[in-house]
């Protein structure tokens, strides 16, 4: 499948090739808003080593509802993106390695793993100095642990429910993490804490 700056993301013909349950082969170049292009995508499994996103400012629920189980996400450019928002919630890749995203212009990462069923997340990369949204971001998200070390949550506004329904068994946080999002994992560790005492 080959994509232009060009392609209607919403589409018949698009939303037909979504709907197939077998390899997807992308190549081309995606255009500054490039929300939901996969979103609910069947295919179980996904190349994007050919794709050109250097120009894409939006991938809002790029990914949300995406059924294929392998993402290789190595080659994709995230330089220009401001919204993740959504973007793997409800995703059924098995592991993300985000260790090359560029997130030092992304300002909404509300809901981005929310539902996301990724044991593994590999976040090493991220720069969130300029994110301000990070609410219901790892929302029942089924990672086992969270490297948050990197995080700079200092410009964040809304961290409400950050963690609700998370199954990570560790949050690891660094220097730069705000009072707020401590307090979350906090909240996180005591409603556990109550929903285990309440099964006693």
């Amino acid at each position: 499948v080959i994509l232009t700056e060009e392609s209607d993301y919403e589409s018949e013909t698009w939303l037909i090739l979504k709907k197939l349950e077998q390899p997807m082969f992308v190549s081309g170049v995606l255009k500054e808003d490039a929300s939901r292009v996969f979103a609910w995508c069947k295919a179980n499994f996904l190349d994007l080593s050919l794709l050109g996103t250097g120009s894409v400012m939006n991938m809002r629920s790029m990914f949300e509802g995406c059924e294929a189980e392998n993402l290789d996400l190595s080659g994709i450019d995230t330089g220009s993106v401001t919204d993740m928002s959504f973007m793997f919630n409800k995703c059924k890749a098995k592991s993300l390695d985000l260790s090359s995203f560029d997130t030092g212009k992304v300002t909404d990462m509300s809901f981005m793993f929310d539902m996301c069923e990724a044991k593994s997340l590999d976040l090493s990369s991220f720069n969130t100095s300029n994110v301000t949204d990070m609410w219901i971001m790892f929302g029942s998200c089924e990672a086992e642990s969270l490297d948050l070390c990197n995080f700079d949550t200092g410009n964040v506004t809304d961290l409400a429910c950050m963690f609700l329904g998370c199954e990570a068994e560790s949050i690891k946080l660094g220097k730069k993490c705000s009072e707020g999002l401590r307090s979350e994992v906090v909240n996180l560790l005591y409603l556990r804490k109550a929903f285990i005492e309440s099964l006693i």
